[in-house]
């Protein structure tokens, strides 16, 4: 989420065949699937992160999971794992990547380890129960948590297992390379609210808050009036800029709080959609020095409103709609490639 496309590109109609003589996979589009987060890894030695998820191929008219791995300068397929299943017995996987392995745990409580370099599967190990976290141990190890709070440290080689405390943060619940704020992801805001009051924003109300680096983004809406979505950043006791989220007449945007964005040490991104029905969501990028608009762009086909990740990794930023992936140029705001389709 191993294989090549051979006469197809990312996101076209036209069949898979695997790299290493498994054949043909099938035919049909390849979608991505959102419902859970895109991860990154090294892959082909050129020093940009690859992007890795599952992806859902149509076949005999049911969409069949798989996880894929995409090269993160130009999106193209990398490889493709073998089939995992329909969409809703994959629901309750978890996807990890340690130390040159991906590691999957299907809903059946079975433990199987992939190749990073090519989906090779390795081992398979059966743990009796759902795991609900994949955490990194240290150089050739894992340790998986099940459903029932137990530990167990994974031999990465051959799958052997023995007793463990689980780590602070692992893999499959804590997010990657930014801070998210998304109202279908759990462990990702920053639940500090709960525990201290928020910041007043004159001007603004607040409903959320994220601390990338040191610095709080305030997510919310202009209060008193017209509720269009606004950011602010704050720190020592203070606010240091505030900006309105849409571009042109902020009038014409959807009304309330910032729902989905993400910030790290130098940019904030932002999603706002437009009361017009047929127009697609937009992604607008500030500086979190000084909240100057750095650019915006639409989000191509996502009229439906369904995008659940915005996260910045490197020179990119990824928009994750519940069929494709969107890459952005970071700096620019171009889009640089997309991975599944819409339709």
């Amino acid at each position: 989420m191993a294989y090549a496309i051979v006469g197809i590109g990312v996101g076209s109609v036209g069949i898979l065949y695997a790299v290493n003589g498994g054949g043909i996979l099938g035919a049909g589009p390849v979608q991505w699937s959102s419902y859970r987060p895109a991860q990154f890894a090294e892959i082909d030695g050129d020093g940009q992160l690859e992007i890795l998820g599952y992806v859902n191929i149509l076949r005999g008219g049911e969409p069949r999971t798989h996880f894929a791995a995409y090269d993160g300068a130009t999106g193209r397929q990398l490889w493709i794992s073998p089939d995992l299943g329909a969409h809703a017995e994959v629901m309750e996987s978890q996807l990890g990547i340690v130390d040159g392995r991906v590691l999957y745990a299907d809903a059946g409580g079975k433990l199987t380890a992939y190749q990073l370099a090519d989906a090779k599967p390795l081992w398979s190990v059966a743990l009796g129960e759902r795991v609900r976290d994949i955490c990194a141990a240290g150089p050739g190890l894992a340790i998986v948590v099940t459903a029932d709070a137990q530990a167990r440290q994974v031999t990465l080689a051959d799958g052997s297992l023995e007793p463990a405390t689980r780590p602070a943060e692992c893999i499959s619940s804590t997010p990657l390379l930014a801070v998210q704020a998304d109202k279908r992801s759990k462990g990702v805001r920053d639940r500090s609210r709960e525990r201290e009051p928020l910041p007043t924003v004159p001007g603004m109300k607040v409903h959320d808050v994220l601390r990338p680096s040191g610095v709080s983004l305030l997510l919310g809406n202009k209060s008193p009036g017209t509720r269009v979505p606004m950011i602010a950043a704050y720190s020592d006791g203070a606010v240091r800029w505030t900006a309105l989220v849409p571009a042109g007449d902020p009038l014409k945007a959807n009304e309330g709080a910032v729902e989905l964005a993400s910030a790290d040490g130098e940019q904030v991104f932002a999603l706002y959609g437009m009361q017009d029905s047929n127009a697609d969501l937009r992604i607008a990028a500030f500086s979190m020095t000084d909240g100057r608009r750095l650019w915006d762009e639409p989000v191509p086909e996502s009229d439906t409103g369904d995008v659940s990740e915005v996260v910045a990794v490197g020179d990119r930023l990824l928009v994750s709609h519940w069929t494709y992936l969107r890459v952005y140029d970071r700096a620019t705001g171009v889009l640089r490639y997309t991975i599944g389709r819409w339709r």
